[in-house]
């Protein structure tokens, strides 16, 4: 599942930077395996928005059950694959690499609500955040 979220966050003001969020990739309990067809589409598309002088910040998530350590490293792996994956289309692609933030936040973020099984799948995630300079 992608999503692109353009809404304008107080936190995205800037008059020389355009921001792009993408909620990334979902990932089935207590695994970091990418589904190779759907991750590649949304990278390859998150690569088009990637320019010379991009920002870009990953972000791994999980859901809030299991133990805290386990779910810190589980996010990590996560987050680890997706860059991996994103730097593999960007010299596919020709393009350099950008400077690239990735950050493990566990089950910390409440991204959704974890009372309900849909919440925690969607909790289940990399979400990007696609600087680029003003043309």
């Amino acid at each position: 599942q992608r999503i692109r979220d353009r809404t304008v966050h107080v936190s995205d003001t800037s008059l020389d930077k355009e921001v792009e969020r993408y909620s990334l990739i979902l990932f089935d309990y207590s695994s970091s395996q990418l589904d190779r067809k759907q991750t590649e589409s949304i990278v390859h598309d998150m690569a088009g928005s990637i320019s010379n002088g991009s920002q870009v910040t990953l972000t791994g998530h999980t859901d809030k059950t299991g133990d805290d350590r386990f779910n810190e490293k589980l996010a990590r792996n996560r987050v680890t694959r997706a860059a991996d994956m994103l730097q593999a289309a960007l010299r596919h692609s020709g393009k350099g690499r950008p400077s690239m933030l990735v950050e493990s936040h566990g089950s910390r973020d409440d991204l959704f609500d974890n009372s309900i099984p849909e919440g925690r799948v969607l909790s289940r995630t990399v979400r990007a955040l696609i600087e680029n300079e003003v043309q």
